[in-house]
């Protein structure tokens, strides 16, 4: 393997480019049209080119066996940290419920 293209380009794509309005009605549609395809839940997925999960995180939420693979160091490392982000968000609010 070469150089890491996106290395480069990971925090603009993965921060900017994703959380505008655009891409966020991108991957909400994408999104959609994935539920209407796959199977039921907790079915196998594997996300070929997944970069930094923005698909493979909304699957996995909802129920999917969910593995990402991509070619980039630079965008799993952004995978890595926005799953970090999604962990700690998902502990936080059990620990705001406390006890039932």
């Amino acid at each position: 393997m070469g150089d890491d293209i996106w290395a480069s380009l990971a925090d603009q794509f993965a921060d900017e480019a994703y959380t505008s309005v655009k891409g966020l009605v991108r991957t909400y549609v994408l999104h959609q049209h994935l539920l209407e395809h796959l199977p039921t839940p907790p079915a196998a997925v594997l996300d070929v080119g997944g970069g930094a999960g923005h698909q493979s995180f909304p699957l996995a939420q909802a129920g999917y066996d969910v593995t990402l693979l991509d070619s980039s160091p630079a965008m799993l490392d952004k995978a890595r940290q926005r799953l970090a982000r999604l962990l700690s968000r998902v502990f936080h609010l059990v620990a705001r419920k406390g006890p039932s």
